[in-house]
């Protein structure tokens, strides 16, 4: 009896191993071997895509220009409060810092009217400066 089994499992095996050569999945190792090394896969034929023409026969250098310095300007903030007004009753100050790569080099602060408006005036603007508003409320900013 344990010499049939075995004998059953060997003829499933062939079977199962017949079935995949006749159906080509175990050929695919050809597909799938690398060429050598000195022997370039085929490709399909390069097609030159043509480029736009141009009317134009000269080209202008371009010029870049560096800006260092823009003047001064306003910052305009405008609270949006969610609470009715009440938060905006307790006096909100709103504080305005300016950084050039990664350095203060900017600091303001303004207390926020009952309409939730501030207006920094004069504040120096230049090229790359970022600004960042924030506002203090309850132990969180």
């Amino acid at each position: 009896m344990i010499q049939r089994v075995k004998t059953g499992r060997f003829w499933l095996v062939y079977i199962v191993l017949l079935s995949l050569l006749l159906s080509g999945c175990i050929g695919l190792s050809d597909d799938i071997t690398p060429p050598p090394g000195n022997i370039q896969p085929a490709t399909s034929q390069d097609t030159e895509i043509p480029s736009p023409t141009s009317t134009q026969t000269e080209t202008q250098p371009t010029q870049e220009i560096i800006i260092t310095e823009m003047g001064e300007g306003e910052v305009s903030i405008n609270i949006i409060d969610q609470t009715g007004g009440r938060v905006l009753e307790g006096g909100l100050e709103v504080s305005l810092e300016g950084y050039d790569q990664f350095e203060l080099a900017y600091h303001d602060s303004q207390l926020a009217d009952l309409t939730g408006q501030v207006l920094f005036t004069q504040v120096p603007l230049e090229a790359g400066r970022v600004f960042f508003a924030s506002i203090s409320y309850g132990g969180a900013v």
